[in-house]
């Protein structure tokens, strides 16, 4: 694989900045083989993609007066196409491209309230159909609006937020139900307004004193069901409703550093899931729709964060850990969703010395499970459950060079987080970064 990537900015007066960003890549992939546990096509089908061509470009205008408001319009393209072969098979092409456009303007209403609106457009066309949906085109446009106002009340900072998204499927043959790894191909959609989608988030940060501060927010949310589906009583399905709320509490620690605790909680309401490999279709009226389950999710935890200050002798720690509980519903009633681990924990330490940096980094996930990529009828394969180790040296000769060696998994342990897909083991890396001003 070839990456470049650039970005302009240019001043064209005192108020007003043009900036360009351009991403290319091009290059080919084999895709990995399964292993046992995995289904049996998996373990023997050969892959690739020769060549592979991404290109994704964004071009900024920015009006920035000096009367408290500003502007910002947006453009962008991206254009896709992957060139797919897969031994004993004939040849594929698989193409995508999409464009739109943003506006954002925000306004300093006094000097402690500033509102912000904006609105989106994008269209996404795939006339060939992506990944398991070959010969299945797409052609997708959003529509997006969202006013937004943050107040500052001196101790109390306040932030509200409404979105409104709604979607117009002009053609769509590209369906798969959360957990599956299979599509329905022989759902397609022609010429349908999905229903519009609205979100609400309120956040707050309180300054208790000068070393501590309260923060929380709370979202809801609203996600479509894809066109096409149907749940077991053959009904279009609601809307999901997703609610999210977080509530914890900053302290700065003197001369040591900062820690952080929040609980956090989400629920999912009317949300498609599935409980079978293999989602299932059904015709009504000659036509064939998706069935899936409708169920409720929700998972609820704590999250506490160590973050110290560089020492004078060089040190500096970080640490993360997240405990947390999903459930979900099969048939209507509750039950562990046992296909999220409950434990993530993550940190490490860095030393500096003269113009080295060493460091060392350790992450930990719980034992899951999952049957995606099984064959069907198999019970979930275990996952998880594995420390993964790291360490990286690094060199910066000056402010804008630097030299880097770094070690992943150094333990070399195949452990997996997707059935039938292990890790590669022990990675090694090495670079330079050169910034240019």
């Amino acid at each position: 694989m070839t990456n470049l990537y650039g970005r302009l900015e240019y001043d064209l007066s005192d108020e007003l900045t043009f900036s360009w960003v351009n991403f290319g890549l091009v290059g080919d992939r084999e895709l990995k083989l399964g292993e046992p546990p995995a289904s049996t096509n998996l373990q023997t089908r050969y892959d690739s993609f020769d060549p592979m061509h991404s290109y994704v470009t964004v071009a900024k205008v920015r009006h920035d007066p000096e009367d408290g408001s500003a502007t910002e319009v947006l453009g962008n393209y991206a254009g896709r196409r992957f060139d797919g072969h897969r031994a004993g098979s004939a040849d594929w092409l698989e193409e995508d491209y999409e464009y739109g456009a943003t506006l954002i303007h925000s306004e300093e209403l006094t000097d402690e309230n500033t509102l912000r609106f904006s609105g989106l457009y994008n269209r996404w066309v795939s006339p060939t159909g992506k990944r398991f949906y070959v010969g299945r085109p797409g052609d997708i446009r959003t529509y997006s609006a969202m006013i937004a106002d943050d107040h500052d009340f001196g101790r109390l900072d306040t932030s509200i937020g409404y979105r409104y998204t709604r979607e117009h499927v002009d053609q769509f043959g590209g369906f798969n139900v959360e957990g599956s790894a299979s599509g329905l191909t022989s759902v397609q959609i022609d010429d349908e307004w999905g229903d519009p989608l609205h979100a609400v988030n309120l956040g707050a940060s309180y300054e208790l004193t000068d070393d501590k501060s309260l923060f929380g927010n709370v979202a809801w949310a609203q996600l479509s069901a894809q066109p096409g589906m149907l749940d077991s009583n053959l009904q279009t399905p609601d809307n999901e409703d997703r609610y999210k709320f977080d509530l914890g509490l900053r302290k700065l620690l003197d001369g040591f550093g900062q820690a952080s605790v929040t609980g956090f909680y989400v629920r999912q309401e009317d949300a498609a899931l599935i409980t079978t490999d293999t989602p299932k279709t059904v015709t009504v009226n000659g036509e064939p729709f998706a069935l899936f389950e409708n169920a409720d999710r929700k998972n609820y935890g704590v999250e506490v964060e160590v973050k110290t200050n560089r020492f004078e002798n060089g040190l500096q720690f970080f640490g993360n850990v997240t405990a947390m509980r999903t459930k979900r519903t099969y048939s209507g009633d509750w039950g562990t969703d046992n296909e999220v681990p409950d434990v993530v924990v993550g940190g490490g330490a860095s030393y500096v010395f003269e113009k080295y940096e060493f460091l060392v980094f350790a992450k930990h996930l719980s034992s899951y499970e999952n049957e995606r990529f099984l064959p069907n009828n198999t019970p979930p394969a275990p996952l998880g459950d594995f420390v993964d180790l790291g360490a990286q040296i690094t060199y910066r000769h000056d402010e804008n060079t630097e030299f880097f060696v770094r070690a992943e998994n150094v333990t070399d342990d195949e452990y997996s987080t997707v059935a039938g897909y292990p890790h590669d083991g022990a990675l090694f890396y090495a670079g330079f970064v050169k910034r240019f001003q």
